[in-house]
């Protein structure tokens, strides 16, 4: 691979989205993202589905290494642009390496210019991660809804170790078999009682440090119950969500009287 198609693989992996990084990525890249943290492999895929790219980017103090024929580095200053209120800089370094015939992004880094990207950006990248995260969770659930995905793959949002809390009281929980039996029976409850969709209308985020936030999440829930026209019922749930490797992981939530709210709608 020479250099220009090099830096042409750069800024298309700016503005394109996690399709263009399967295709380019090595399956042990690293990359580094402050305030972020460290992703690697199938985690950078993760963070980056469903997310807004960069609509420009313009790449300049360009300079590269090659150390052997099977090795390239790229390094250079990026302005990036969202649009016309958020802009990013940093210096970012980029390794590629031949494997076979092929060229891989083996890793990436970002600094932001002036060590420290302002706060207003550092929430608004927050902001896509978790969005992104939520937005993911709630697709996967309705597909496990509609008996489309086995529950087992949504377990990944939670944390090893869990709390949550409701008017019937709190418990505790681990994230292995007994989450996954515990969230079959909780779906083929919803199921039964005619819950057809589960949507995000809305969700606010509240840092309370750099790798934990309290993200309450606004829903709606839809129902088909006899004739009657669909029953919508809207609730929130404050989740409690770590920051791990770069990755949002639940590690409790607190909900309302479910149970309550469908009887006062006949549901149930």
């Amino acid at each position: 691979m020479d250099e220009r198609e090099a830096w042409e693989r750069e800024r298309r992996l700016w503005l394109e989205g996690a399709g263009l990084y399967q295709q380019l990525l090595d399956s042990e890249c690293l990359m580094a993202f402050a305030p972020v943290g460290i992703l690697a492999g199938v985690e950078i895929i993760r963070a980056l589905d469903g997310m807004p790219r960069w609509l420009d980017v313009e790449m300049t103090e360009q300079r590269s290494a090659r150390p052997n024929d099977s090795v390239l580095v790229l390094a250079y200053r990026a302005d990036a642009r969202r649009d016309p209120d958020v802009s990013y800089a940093a210096y970012c370094t980029s390794t590629y390496a031949r494997t076979g015939e092929d060229w891989r992004l083996l890793q990436h880094q970002q600094t932001p210019i002036g060590h420290s990207a302002p706060p207003s950006q550092q929430m608004g990248t927050m902001d896509e991660i978790f969005r992104g995260f939520f937005a993911r969770y709630e697709e996967m659930a309705n597909r496990v809804l509609a008996s489309d995905m086995d529950v087992a793959e949504t377990t990944f949002a939670f944390a090893s170790d869990f709390i949550a809390a409701s008017p019937a009281g709190v418990m505790t929980g681990k994230n292995d078999e007994s989450l996954k039996t515990s969230m079959e029976k909780g779906y083929a409850r919803y199921r039964a009682i005619g819950t057809r969709e589960l949507k995000i209308r809305d969700l606010k985020i509240t840092p309370i440090d750099a790798l934990h936030f309290l993200v309450r999440v606004d829903w709606r829930s839809v129902y088909v119950v006899d004739e009657r026209p669909d029953i919508v019922i809207d609730f929130e749930v404050h989740y409690l969500v770590q920051l791990h490797n770069g990755e949002p992981r639940i590690f409790g939530w607190v909900s309302g009287d479910e149970e309550a709210v469908l009887r006062e709608h006949g549901i149930g």
